[in-house]
């Protein structure tokens, strides 16, 4: 894989859709595997727990549905994975995939204990330690792949993988929407309160760009700190997104929203920078790193994230 910096991502990456294209093997997956029980599901197939019916070995099948996908973002879902699945903190992809009469599929190493989604308490989150701890490793995950002009696209606590649940160990994982820095975007469908203001529907004109996924990773870490969405969508017709952006842009003494109260005015300054409104603006993710011996929790954020 070391060969990838020097032909450049893109390139890499569609040299390797090439040959796995060329070798795609077939066959059913009870010939080879055991399954165990469904470990995750998405839009257009499912992750399943297998055994390795020789060798018992445990891991993650994701499948996808040959009716709804084609076989072109299959490959390049997986070619993506793998090109970036040395970083110790981006889920590890086996060289394994094929397809059956009914999926493409390729595996994944498996994470015992589940993704961070499931360990988020509502109204409540995670403990501050366990959320530096994410924020610390998806950071440098993240900016791994800027670094190679890759943007992530799909940040949510869904799409990180526990090795425990103190969260001394997470991976980020799902590729599916991976593009190269710089590509157009068609105007897209809601994608919920991770979405930035830039790239929410009826927005034309937008870009790939890293600034989407630093929006996405300070809502995550604000989920994380509070058990809950600071808004729904990132437009004016939210309510609470309006009260954020008058907040921000605040006249003096206006006091922060309540759904900010928990936040400490450590992770607000951090924040401030991720959730800036204007892309060029916004801070790099590894702003995370410069906060990371501050509170984050406990703490009201008076000072605002938010000014500026």
């Amino acid at each position: 894989m070391d060969g990838g910096d020097s032909l450049g991502p893109e390139i890499f990456i569609e040299e390797m859709m090439l040959l796995m294209g060329q070798t795609l093997a077939k066959m059913e997956i009870d010939d080879h595997y055991q399954v165990i029980r469904q470990i995750g599901a998405g839009t257009f197939g499912t992750v399943q727990l297998v055994r390795h019916r020789q060798q018992g070995t445990l891991m993650a099948l994701k499948l996808m549905e040959k009716g709804r996908t084609e076989v072109r973002g299959f490959l390049r879902e997986y070619s993506t994975g793998l090109f970036l699945s040395p970083h110790p903190f981006i889920t590890s992809a086996f060289g394994i995939a094929f397809e059956s009469s009914e999926h493409y599929a390729f595996m994944q190493e498996f994470a015992p204990m589940g993704d961070l989604f499931d360990l988020i308490q509502p109204l409540v989150g995670i403990p501050q330690a366990a959320a530096k701890r994410c924020g610390l490793q998806l950071s440098l995950a993240l900016d791994h792949l800027h670094q190679r002009g890759l943007v992530h696209r799909d940040v949510k606590p869904d799409n990180v993988l526990l090795f425990d649940r103190e969260c001394r160990h997470v991976k980020l994982s799902d590729f599916g929407l991976v593009r190269r820095e710089g590509l157009r975007l068609r105007p897209g469908s809601d994608q919920g309160p991770y979405a930035p203001p830039e790239i929410v529907p009826g927005v034309r004109g937008a870009r790939v760009a890293r600034p989407e996924d630093a929006w996405a990773f300070g809502v995550l870490i604000y989920v994380l700190l509070t058990g809950n969405f600071p808004w729904e969508r990132a437009t004016d017709l939210d309510p609470r997104f309006q009260a954020f952006k008058a907040w921000r842009n605040r006249p003096e003494g206006l006091q922060p929203p309540p759904e900010w109260a928990g936040v400490a005015p450590g992770a607000c300054r951090m924040l401030k920078g991720l959730l800036a409104f204007d892309p060029k603006e916004r801070a790099p993710v590894k702003v995370v790193r410069d906060h990371i011996r501050e509170r984050w929790a406990v703490g009201a954020c008076t000072e605002g994230p938010i000014s500026g």
